[in-house]
């Protein structure tokens, strides 16, 4: 909060204005109505175990299950061009550390 006080409309003996900066710094959990979103965790099984120590704020759930959805479609990226077949899995976890859910991506090449 800002705000301003012309001092020579007060007093005629002087021509100064002071600008009195005043911000007031709470916690988020301390405002009033705000709730903090929930922290979820994206575990990455692709042949070696990647736990996610940080963690993403999402909305809820099915915000949490579309970000599993995008990391799967990256990861498949990074996997070996060599191999026909590839298997990715990223476990969603909430802050207790209880897994909510689990999205899979099998991928495989096969001659016909």
């Amino acid at each position: 909060m800002y705000f301003g006080l012309r001092l020579d409309s007060l007093w005629h003996l002087a021509k100064y204005t002071y600008i009195i900066s005043v911000s007031i710094l709470l916690p988020l959990s301390q405002m009033a109505g705000w709730k903090r979103m929930p922290r979820y965790f994206f575990d990455i099984h692709d042949g070696v175990f990647l736990q996610d120590e940080d963690g993403l704020e999402l909305a809820d759930l099915s915000a949490a299950r579309a970000e599993a959805r995008r990391a799967l479609m990256g990861l498949i990226w990074h996997c070996d061009d060599a191999k026909d077949a590839a298997h990715v899995r990223v476990d969603v976890r909430c802050e207790g550390g209880q897994r909510l859910l689990a999205a899979t991506l099998l991928l495989v090449v096969e001659d016909v």
